[in-house]
Formats: C-alpha cells, sequence, structure tokens
C-alpha cells in the first residue's frame, strides 16, 4: 500500500472516529469532577488536596488537553499504591531568598507542588518585580497553562517548564532520551484574556498517544517510532519500548535538551540521565512584572498592537481565520462545558475498574 493511501486512510478514519465521537454519550464536566476528588480520597489523598488535582485534570479536559485530563487518574492511583505519589506530604521551601526559592515537594501531587511554586513566585515578583522560583521532589505536575495563567491573570509575565522522564529520541536518534519537556509562556492583556503558549517539545505530550492505546485507533506518522527505531503508526509501539520524536526535527530537540538541563541539572531533580522515577517533574518557573522596563500601560498596548497585526494577516488558502495562542483553549472550554466531555470506552473501563476497586460510584 502506498505511502499517499495509507496517509488518505489515516485522515478518514481519524475524520470517521471524530463523527463516531459527537453521536456518543458525553460525560458531564462535574460529575467527572466529583468522581475523580471520590476516587483520589479513597486511594488516600487528604479531601481538600483531592479536590485540587480533580479540578486540574478536569480542567486539562476541558480546555481540550485530553491527555492531562482524567486520563491521568488511573497512572496517579498507581502511583500512590507503589508509594511514588505521597498524598498529604507537607511541600516546604528548601532556600529561600527575596527574588528566588527551592521548594521541595516531598512527593506529594505535582498539581499541589507546582502550585506552591506559582503561589511564592507570584508574591515574590510583585515585591522584587521578578522571581525565579524551582521545585524537586515533584510528580507530574500535569497542564503547565494553568499555572502560568494565574499568574497573567494576576498582570504577570510568566514562564514555565518541566523535565520528564525519556520518552523522546534526540534528532537523529532510535531510542529514547528526552522526556516531552514542555514550556508554558503566559502574556497578560488589558481587557482580553492572556495570550497562553503551552507546548510539548515532543511532537505531541505522550498523552496523547496513550490516549490511543487499546482503541483500534491509529496515530499520524511522524508521532514515534517503534522498539527497533523504525516508524510507526501504532501507538501500542510506543508502550512496547518505542519512542517520541521531537517536534520540528532538531529545534524541538535543542529545545528539549535545554529544558532538561533547566529543570533537572540546575534544580538537581535529575537530567534525562538519572530521573528517579517516572512521572516525575524538575519544575522552572520565572515570573516578571511587566514594567519593569517601561510603564504597564506601555506593555500592555505594544501587547495589544502586535496581537491585531498578527491577526490581521492575510489568510492562505483553505483557512477561515488566526488564532493567538490560548484561544483553541477558551473554545474547547466553552463548548465543553457546555456539551461535556467524551471519555473512551477503553479510559471509561479503566476508570469503573479503579472504582470498583475502591467503592466508589462511577461516572
Amino acid at each position: 500500500m502506498s505511502k499517499a493511501l495509507i496517509r488518505r486512510f489515516n485522515t478518514f478514519y481519524s475524520s470517521f472516529l471524530q463523527q463516531l465521537e459527537s453521536i456518543m454519550p458525553l460525560i458531564p464536566s462535574d460529575k467527572l469532577r466529583l468522581f475523580s476528588e471520590r476516587l483520589l480520597v479513597a486511594a488516600g489523598a487528604p479531601a481538600e488536596d483531592a479536590k485540587h488535582v480533580a479540578d486540574s485534570l478536569v480542567m486539562g479536559n476541558l480546555t481540550g488537553h485530553d491527555s492531562h485530563g482524567i486520563n491521568m487518574l488511573p497512572a496517579y492511583i498507581k502511583r500512590i499504591k507503589i508509594g511514588v505519589i505521597k498524598p498529604g506530604a507537607k511541600v516546604e521551601l528548601a532556600r529561600d531568598a527575596p527574588a528566588y526559592a527551592m521548594i521541595n515537594g516531598n512527593w506529594n501531587f505535582g498539581q499541589i507542588v507546582a502550585t506552591y511554586v506559582m503561589e511564592v513566585a507570584i508574591k515574590k515578583a510583585s515585591s522584587s518585580g521578578l522571581a525565579l522560583v524551582c521545585a524537586f521532589n515533584c510528580n507530574h505536575a500535569g497542564r503547565l497553562g494553568e499555572y502560568c495563567l494565574t499568574a497573567a491573570n494576576s498582570g504577570l509575565i510568566a514562564m514555565m517548564m518541566v523535565n520528564s522522564p525519556p520518552s523522546v529520541v534526540p534528532w537523529g536518534g532510535a531510542q529514547r532520551r528526552l522526556g516531552t519537556n514542555p514550556i508554558c509562556i503566559a502574556i497578560p492583556r488589558k481587557g482580553e484574556k492572556p495570550i497562553l503558549l503551552d507546548m510539548a517539545t515532543s511532537i505531541v505530550a505522550n498523552g496523547k498517544v496513550s490516549l490511543k492505546v487499546g482503541t483500534g485507533e491509529r496515530i499520524p506518522e511522524g508521532w514515534i517510532l517503534d522498539p527497533n527505531g523504525k516508524p510507526s503508526t501504532k501507538p501500542e509501539d510506543f508502550d512496547r519500548g518505542g519512542a517520541m520524536l521531537p517536534f520540528g526535527t532538531y529545534k524541538g530537540y535543542g529545545l528539549g535538551l535545554m529544558v532538561d538541563i533547566l529543570c533537572g541539572a540546575f534544580t538537581g531533580s535529575g537530567g534525562c540521565n538519572r530521573i528517579p522515577k517516572d512521572g516525575i517533574n524538575g519544575v522552572f518557573a520565572l515570573v516578571m512584572k511587566p514594567d519593569l522596563f517601561v510603564s504597564g500601560d506601555e506593555f500592555l498596548s505594544s501587547v495589544d498592537e502586535i496581537a491585531r497585526h498578527v491577526l490581521n494577516t492575510p489568510l492562505q488558502k483553505g483557512f477561515s481565520e488566526i488564532l493567538l495562542p490560548g484561544q483553541p483553549e477558551e473554545r474547547a472550554m466553552e463548548k465543553r462545558s457546555r456539551e461535556g466531555i467524551f471519555v473512551h470506552d477503553v479510559l471509561l473501563t479503566k476508570l469503573k475498574n479503579a472504582a470498583a476497586e475502591y467503592g466508589v460510584t462511577p461516572p
């Protein structure tokens, strides 16, 4: 079968699955949130922390990032069982100074740790003008956009990065070395939602591959290599020891490497050569006041002018509009809040099994 024919089939199959999804039952976000919270409590999380993590996961689904949504619940439950996640562990300052700090997460949920990182960074930046706050002993922090948005909604510029266990090849390589190593930047706007860039340095977040495992669906060419280093469209090949590709060939590889160094070597969390456990993130967050060098009004006016200049670009054939980073998430949020969240049968079965194990009513 020719590559062109395979591509056409994959396009047709993807369109078919999207149409199928549109007619299948959708679960209200509040129902998923309550289920997630109850399951986490049953697994040993304090009630307040369980609510925090459940809110974070469901927000991932609502904003269209299913890879960082309730898809992560089964993995979190497993990590609690084996002691990787330590619910209720004290998150504390390991080093403190006026413009920087280091946080010891003590292996609590990554969402609890990352939220504290951003709280400290916002407080210090508001006082000192800018702040660098990092964390170690931190589990999977989830979607970075939620933390950077908190700063941007407070009128601050925020950048956040995390490194993660190896799942991505360096450009030209055939085996895993780097993590998906995402980068997030949020820019405040006057009277508008912040501009939010939240992206993995891999071609996609690995959760987007994991979501397809067991469903019979194929993934696009160019996402992964199989365990022998050959291109594959079978998501199962990733779980069998394959690897993801960096986005933008050598450019994504370069960015991913820099994230690994800043989040791993700089924080002491461990780089790709010695990350201690699955699901671990080293955290690097930089928060700045926008009026350090120009007035706040001048900055906001410049951001607005840049945004309007970009949005008014003449369109290529086949395109109907240009969006700013963050706008796709806003639209997904509006739609899914209204219509509900689609949960694939494979994931739903996993959630029902976990619910039965812990005596929780399934979603």
